[in-house]
């Protein structure tokens, strides 16, 4: 299994347009690129501000198959980003990360 993550860091301000941009376009989008990718999205709670004006970070994460898939998860995202970078400005500062699954032996645990 292959993971493709991206941490979202909002500022409180731009709570509802980032709200929107995900439900409306990033995982529709996404999504529309790998038919059998599983989404799940989380607030993270632990995270330290950047700054120190007030905001929330989030971690969307995906599920594939295949490297294929991851990258094409990643191609879909990056152009997405690049797309709204001018809209998001400061107030959304994202970076994505890509991840194997590593299996662990329960005998050595």
């Amino acid at each position: 299994m292959y993971l493709f993550n991206t941490t979202f860091i909002v500022s409180i301000k731009e709570t509802d347009w980032w709200s929107d941009w995900m439900e409306g376009l990033y995982i529709p989008t996404l999504s529309s690129q790998v038919a059998d990718s599983r989404v799940e999205l989380y607030k993270i709670y632990d995270a330290p501000s950047p700054s120190d004006e007030p905001c929330a970070t989030y971690s969307c994460q995906w599920q594939v198959s295949s490297l294929s898939d991851l990258k094409a998860l990643q191609d879909a995202s990056e152009t997405l980003f690049s797309k709204f970078s001018k809209r998001m400005g400061t107030g959304v500062l994202q970076f994505s990360t890509l991840m194997k699954g590593v299996e662990i032996k329960s005998e050595k645990l």
